[in-house]
């Protein structure tokens, strides 16, 4: 009877042995699983956002020009100007603050540009030719009669910004 116990208890203590090591198994093959499929998703979300990156550089397409003005000697192509309506508004100080003194000299030659100034010098007269807008105006020399009322004050403005 006792060797019959005892082989009982050697039964017991190898099948829960046993049973230890099947649930381990269990366990190890579900994680094994678990990262599996979580690899699978993560390698696909990469796959998928691959195209995305490769697709943020969009070519803008340009908008059709403006409608003439009696003042204006050519058509202006929206968005291809440094400030788009410095002859409709007043500039203020602080919007032109932001800018490096070429960049206000640029500002300031864009309001002539547009009335057809002809540019003799550089950097001015490369850069506007390259503008579709800018049309050369022979008749047009710069006069403040020639320009509208803020224009000529948009003009001051920028030159005193640029002495200062």
């Amino acid at each position: 009877m006792k060797k019959t116990l005892e082989k009982k208890h050697k039964y017991n203590s190898k099948s829960k042995k046993s049973k230890k090591f099947k649930i381990f198994l269990v366990i190890c093959m579900v994680c094994g699983f678990l990262s599996g499929v979580a690899y699978v998703e993560l390698s696909e979300n990469k796959k998928e956002s691959k195209p995305v990156q490769k697709v943020t550089k969009v070519k803008e397409e340009k908008k059709q020009p403006e409608k003439k003005q009696p003042e204006k000697k050519q058509e202006a192509i929206v968005g291809d100007f440094i400030i788009q309506d410095s002859d409709k508004r007043y500039l203020t100080e602080g919007e032109l603050s932001k800018h490096t003194k070429p960049k206000l000299a640029l500002i300031r030659n864009e309001i002539f540009a547009r009335h057809g100034y002809i540019f003799e010098n550089e950097p001015y007269k490369t850069y506007f030719s390259a503008k579709q807008w800018y049309k050369v105006d022979e008749s047009f020399k710069g006069d403040s009669q020639q320009l509208n009322k803020y224009e000529e004050k948009n003009i001051n403005l920028i030159k005193k910004l640029e002495r200062s």
